[in-house]
Formats: C-alpha cells, sequence, structure tokens
C-alpha cells in the first residue's frame, strides 16, 4: 500500500497478510482527500489534528499526516498490528511527536479522551462493529466538536443513516457526503447540536 501524495508521497507502507486487516484502497483515498482539500483542510491555516479509529495500518491517519497534519492519533487494539503500525511510522521518519499510537479498544478511548480532533476516520471490521451504537458514542464523544467532520467507511449493503438524533440534549450527527466505490461508501458526517431551548 502506497502513500498517495504530500511529504510521504510514493513511499510503501510496511504491511502483512492478516486476514483482519482491510486497508483503505489508494482510489477510496485519493477521492477523500480530495473531498477534504476541497473544504479546506490541509491549507497552512487549517492543518488538521486527526484521529484515526481502528487504525489497522494507519494508512488513512498516515495519509493525512503526510499532507500536513499537525498530529495524528491512531487507536488499534491488536498488538501486531500496533507494532506493525509504529515501525511504518518510524521507517518513513515521522517526528516522534507528531503522532501517538494507542492499543487500546476504541470504545474505552472514545470514553476517556479529553481531546477534540478536526477530523475523525473509522474504518471498522464490518462484523464487529454496529453503526448504530459506533454513531452514538462518536456523537457523545469529546472527539467531536461542531467544526469536526467525522469519516466513516461502511459495507455497501449497510443502511446508511442520514442523521443520528441526540437524546436528552446530546449532540447527535448529520450526514453531509456519502460516496459508494465498489463494496465500500464512504460517509463524512457533522456534530449537530441540539438547539437551546427559551422558555
Amino acid at each position: 500500500m502506497r502513500i498517495i501524495a504530500g511529504e510521504f508521497g510514493g513511499r510503501v507502507l510496511r504491511s502483512k497478510t492478516l486476514p483482519e486487516l482491510r486497508p483503505t484502497s489508494d482510489r477510496v483515498r485519493e477521492s477523500l482527500f480530495g473531498y477534504l482539500e476541497a473544504r479546506g483542510l490541509f491549507e497552512q491555516d487549517r492543518l488538521p489534528y486527526v484521529l484515526d479509529l481502528y487504525a489497522g495500518l494507519g494508512s488513512l491517519g498516515i495519509e493525512a499526516l503526510s499532507r500536513g497534519a499537525v498530529h495524528a492519533t491512531f487507536v488499534e487494539i491488536r498488538k501486531a498490528t500496533s507494532e506493525l503500525l509504529r515501525q511504518n511510522l518510524q521507517e518513513l521518519g515521522v517526528a516522534p511527536g507528531r503522532y501517538d499510537v494507542m492499543q487500546m479498544e476504541v470504545e474505552r478511548y472514545l470514553a476517556m479522551s479529553p481531546d477534540s480532533f478536526d477530523l475523525v476516520f473509522a474504518d471498522p471490521p464490518y462484523h464487529l462493529v454496529s453503526s448504530e451504537v459506533l454513531l452514538s458514542q462518536i456523537a457523545c464523544s469529546s472527539v467531536m466538536s461542531e467544526e469536526t467532520l467525522f469519516v466513516y467507511e461502511v459495507p455497501g449493503s449497510a443502511d446508511i443513516k442520514e442523521s443520528v438524533a441526540g437524546s436528552g440534549g446530546r449532540p447527535g450527527l448529520e450526514l453531509l457526503k456519502q460516496k459508494k466505490y465498489g463494496d465500500t461508501v464512504v460517509l463524512v458526517y457533522q456534530l449537530v447540536r441540539p438547539p437551546v431551548r427559551v422558555d
């Protein structure tokens, strides 16, 4: 798998044949980052802080770093995959202060993280993660602010939710964009806070 553009453009990530890995294809990444750049991300005054959930080999977060992201946090539960991700970052020469690799469950990270990010990626194992549960967790997590874009990859057969309603004064999510690439659909959401009641 190669990095498409930026500082590390053309470099190939070290990988292993692991059945649970499903890296985001070059075609999808190229189209997705074109969209993100068209929205103003990765301009000199809008270099993002990035969160890559279910990171795997980290292709999305590393692509973001290559294009100038200030910092990327990778969350990956599997030890062997986390070690390979760290190895790729080191071999690329990414400065240690520009990334963190967190070997833990995504649910635990979302519950404990005090930080918000400009860009959040999630490409979970399709058969292990409920979209409804994950979207609800994302909407209620501190990782999201009103300016954050949440990029979510789902199978083509998935039931696409155009919005995720908040409840009890909690925020929800609104779908900004969806695009299908073969068996994969890429969704982009933004946080929506419920209106403030004025009695």
